[in-house]
């Protein structure tokens, strides 16, 4: 018995080889359709029409030119047969992926393209979206003042005792923390070890106020929300297909 415990098992070496082929293939396609996408929503485009076909991605908008909102109707299209298939694998119920059908991309910001650098870019090249950001944290958080400790936190405009303006220092602080990159928000064409579906994608959120993802540096052009979108949705089918078969091997 324990000399049969180190003998291979070719047949499960072989099948998880397949699983880990087809995952690549997957991911590969998923890079053609993300850089095709890309491509017609920001080849021989001036950036406000980057950014027109952005809007009309989301379904915000529809464009004047119909040869450009054709473009973004084949994209839109890609997207959403996506979105079909996270419901088909399981990965997100229909009552979340259907209200979304038409106008989902993921959210993107510069801050985490860039990483530290969009905060030193943020501040000397836009300092009124800074300030926008700052008197926005300011109109609705207030710093609380532990009675017995001293302890200083943040709360909201609904606390009424032992409470006192953010002073500068603190809303240095705050600005700080929402310009910290965000782990693994960057781009996901290429494989990443070791393999793990990537869910933030799938997590419910609160509407970001205007003034923070301004700070942040949210991307609206659609040639880089229609690649990452894809890109990441391919990713997590693919790694979902991967980790399935590979559970039935025995």
């Amino acid at each position: 018995a324990l000399g049969k415990a180190f003998v291979p098992n070719y047949r499960r070496g072989e099948e998880y080889i397949a699983a880990m082929r087809g995952r690549r293939g997957e991911i590969t396609i998923g890079k053609e359709r993300a850089t095709e996408a890309s491509i017609l929503l920001s080849k021989k485009m001036t950036a406000q029409q980057r950014l027109e076909s952005g809007s009309a991605l989301q379904g915000q908008s529809t464009l004047i030119d119909t040869s450009q909102q054709a473009k973004v109707d084949k994209v839109r299209g890609m997207i959403d047969a996506l979105s079909e298939e996270y419901k088909a694998e399981g990965l997100l119920p229909p009552s979340i992926i259907d209200p979304h059908i038409g106008k989902y991309t993921r959210r993107t910001y510069m801050r985490d393209i860039m990483g530290n650098s969009w905060s030193d870019v943020v501040k000397t090249q836009h300092p009124q979206i800074v300030q926008e950001a700052r008197d926005y944290i300011a109109s609705r958080n207030q710093a609380h003042v532990n009675a017995t400790t001293g302890k200083v936190s943040i709360v909201g405009m609904n606390i009424k005792q032992n409470v006192r303006p953010l002073n500068q220092g603190e809303l240095d602080n705050i600005i700080q923390d929402i310009l910290q990159p965000k782990r693994g928000g960057g781009v996901t064409l290429y494989d990443k070890k070791p393999i793990r579906i990537d869910q933030s994608s799938m997590k419910g959120r609160q509407d970001i106020p205007f003034e923070i993802r301004q700070l942040m540096g949210e991307v609206e052009e659609g040639g880089y929300l229609a690649g990452r979108t894809i890109a990441d949705m391919t990713s997590t089918l693919a790694n979902k297909r991967f980790f399935d078969r590979i559970a039935t091997i025995t």
